[in-house]
């Protein structure tokens, strides 16, 4: 069964529409029991530094993600302009954090925007590697350093692992 290209292109636009649409009107159904002048009075009931604090972690939790590229990258001996380079990753990080299968979602996009940009797909893969991998990395090493913080769960933690 083969699919007509020029067919699909032209209903492209309007199932990414509706979809759009979806999506919309889910967000609106959630937010239904909510008022904006409650949640802009709970944000200006925060604590300044609390929000500047969050701004902060944000930023930095970017730039981390930013850098797992750009270290893929240089591993693979390839050099792309930092902007494209942040927006590959960021896109490609809000739309598997936001849709799931984060190899699948985020690596197709990252496969659109390193292609584009002169790398080949095994590049690309490399690149999705070792993004993947070094957020396993990070993630195991924070949870050993939370562990080291609260040593009664640790070593709770090994009591029940011996038995």
């Amino acid at each position: 069964m083969s699919v007509d290209n020029s067919r699909l292109h032209r209903i492209a636009p309007w199932l990414s529409t509706a979809v759009f649409g979806v999506a919309l009107w889910l967000v609106h159904e959630e937010l239904a029991d909510y008022e904006l002048a409650d949640i802009r009075d709970l944000v200006f009931a925060t604590p300044w530094r609390t929000l500047a604090l969050a701004a902060l972690c944000t930023a930095g939790s970017f730039l981390v993600l930013v850098s797992q590229d750009w270290l893929a990258l240089r591993q693979l001996g390839k050099s792309l302009p930092l902007p494209r380079v942040a927006l590959a990753a960021t896109a490609s990080y809000a739309i598997s954090n936001s849709a799931g299968q984060a190899l699948i979602s985020g690596g197709s996009l990252r496969l659109r925007f390193y292609t584009a940009w002169g790398l080949e797909p095994d590049e690309v893969a490399s690149i999705v590697v070792f993004c993947t991998l070094s957020y396993f990395v990070g993630v195991r090493s924070e949870e050993h350093t939370s562990e080291l913080q609260s040593p009664c769960n640790l070593v709770c933690r090994l009591l029940l692992e011996k038995k």
